[in-house]
């Protein structure tokens, strides 16, 4: 008798391990909003992944416990409880491997993005300035810009022409190069990869 009560434990011991790791886990996972700063985000970011890393082995070691507990309602012919625990199994399945997939992402390491030319305006009348400066400072920031004269710091190189931000850089060592229209709202950091 004392197996079959400690067995329950053991399930609400760990029901409220992930209740507590994955509740306060949810609460981080407001999607960001036009007026977050990129530092709550990163910070909200990291957040996220920490709390995926720490509950993979609360999830594996829950996981295990409802499928040995599966086996015991199956063997006392509880059909009800049997469906109950695919339902529960079939949702640690799917959380588990979410936090490991987000997990993962914290094993990467962060993209060395280097600008090596930027210029916007009009490249078809030569009609350009060279915006490397604004460009690195909006990478290295992580702001989101609309890519315009006043946010590329000075004066229209080509009034009256449609102008593109042209940007030639380096990740990881590799060579790469985006163009984005005029008016686009992008976040370079993002973008250059």
């Amino acid at each position: 008798m004392a197996g079959k009560v400690r067995f329950p434990m053991k399930l609400a011991r760990l029901s409220f391990l992930l209740f507590f790791a994955f509740g306060s886990f949810a609460i981080g996972q407001n999607a960001p909003t036009a007026t977050d700063p990129q530092e709550l985000i990163a910070m909200r970011g990291e957040f996220l992944r920490a709390m995926a890393r720490a509950g993979v082995q609360p999830l594996s070691a829950y996981l295990h416990e409802l499928e040995l507990f599966k086996q015991q309602v199956v063997r006392e012919g509880k059909s009800a409880a049997v469906i109950a625990v695919d339902a529960e199994i079939k949702s640690i399945q799917d959380q588990l491997v979410s936090a490991q997939s987000t997990a993962s992402l914290a094993n990467t390491a962060p993209a060395q993005i280097q600008i090596e030319s930027a210029v916007y305006g009009d490249a078809k009348t030569k009609r350009v300035k060279d915006v490397v400066a604004a460009v690195q400072s909006a990478v290295d920031s992580g702001a989101t810009i609309v890519v315009n004269s006043r946010s590329l710091g000075g004066p229209d190189p080509a009034p009256g022409t449609d102008k593109f931000l042209v940007v030639s850089y380096r990740v990881n060592g590799v060579r790469k190069q985006k163009t984005f229209k005029e008016r686009s709202s992008v976040i370079l950091k993002q973008e250059l990869r």
